[in-house]
């Protein structure tokens, strides 16, 4: 006599739960409590149902993102002040983006939210760490170095005991667990290596270092100002300039240290607003040739390289960055047995005929 197929109805009835919750354990679809899930894969077991089972249930870990992104900004190509939106000014809309599609690759694993924050004070951002160590698994941190944020970070991995990875910008000293980004030393050698390369005359260079107060932006500035010294010594001392990642401050910021500046050869943009800085440029009208080289390859940024505005873009692979920094945080929960490898992801060197991301 042929043997009655098992239904997932048999099996809800067997545990003494609803159908939908059979589909959630038995296709992995989640979220099930531990108790819940071996209740059915008891009754599924006991009733002979005839397809591979899961080993053991494993909830969907949750994990969230908290990222600095700067406020709205004022469009570049418009002199009408009430028009505003988000621009393709460096690191902020790409990460965005990646952690939108990592959330959705990993989705059968995990939940990604994210968070956005408008605000650069340390207060708010301490408060959002405690916050969100309560409700995840782990934390993915994108935020300014400082004595609040790096407590923060230690307090909530000795009270909650959940891993967190900085990515972008190192947070040092903390307990954080991991810290996923370039080589900022090595990315502001080169840019002074090709920098020194590129210029065809002796003369000033200009930095704009978008916020000093991260630590991967100092690290940038200070590294290429060293190689300056050793590939060109002819050079006169750098102007460093802050924009405080604001497209309007840093235009007017790098224009003043033209006008001021007038034998610059060279700029070098450590943080974002490269559209800023070529507005800049074009205002400022040097009577000579000024390389320009910076970070990020956005749409904003393949144009000017495409247009012979710029002449050499550093890219920090945001998206391999995000993909990482879940590897780090899956290993650190238990969910993968080889730690990922800790070694700084590497950055890509982009002029005008090839302004493709490598993902």
């Amino acid at each position: 006599m042929r043997r009655r197929k098992v239904r997932f109805i048999d099996i809800a009835e067997a545990a003494r739960v609803g159908i939908a919750t059979v589909d959630r354990v038995l296709n992995e679809r989640g979220p099930v409590s531990p108790q819940t899930a071996d209740l059915v894969l008891g009754a599924a077991r006991r009733l002979g149902l005839n397809r591979a089972l899961p080993e053991r249930y494993q909830r969907r870990l949750r994990f969230e993102a908290l990222v600095y992104r700067p406020d709205t900004f004022l469009d570049p190509d418009t002199d009408e002040r009430a028009v505003q939106r988000r621009m393709d000014t460096g690191v902020w809309p790409r990460l965005e983006r990646a952690l939108i599609q990592a959330g959705i690759r990993y989705q059968g694993e995990l939940i990604l939210n994210r968070t956005f924050m408008d605000s650069y004070e340390p207060e708010e951002y301490a408060t959002r760490i405690r916050l969100a160590a309560r409700r995840n698994d782990g934390l993915i941190l994108m935020a300014p170095e400082n004595a609040l944020v790096r407590k923060s970070i230690d307090v909530a991995v000795e009270e909650f005991g959940i891993p967190i990875v900085a990515v972008v910008n190192d947070i040092m000293p903390s307990r954080r667990s991991a810290f996923v980004g370039i080589d900022n030393r090595r990315v502001g050698r080169s840019a002074a290596y090709f920098i020194s390369g590129f210029m065809e005359r002796p003369g000033g260079i200009i930095i704009s270092a978008g916020r000093l107060s991260y630590r991967g932006n100092r690290e940038r500035v200070r590294a290429c100002v060293d190689r300056l010294g050793q590939l060109a010594p002819g050079v006169s001392d750098a102007v460093i300039v802050e924009g405080l990642d604001d497209f309007e401050l840093t235009r007017s910021v790098v224009l003043d240290a033209l006008v001021g500046n007038p034998g610059t050869t060279g700029i070098y943009s450590a943080g974002g607003f490269n559209r800023a800085i070529a507005r800049a440029i074009g205002q400022a009208r040097p009577a000579h040739r000024v390389v320009f080289i910076g970070h990020e390859l956005t749409d904003g940024s393949r144009s000017l390289l495409r247009k012979g505005r710029m002449d050499l873009i550093f890219d920090q692979n945001p998206e391999v960055q995000t993909d990482r920094a879940i590897q780090h945080l899956l290993y650190d929960t238990g969910r993968l047995d080889s730690r990922p490898d800790d070694a700084p992801i590497p950055f890509t060197v982009h002029g005008p005929d090839n302004t493709e991301t490598v993902l």
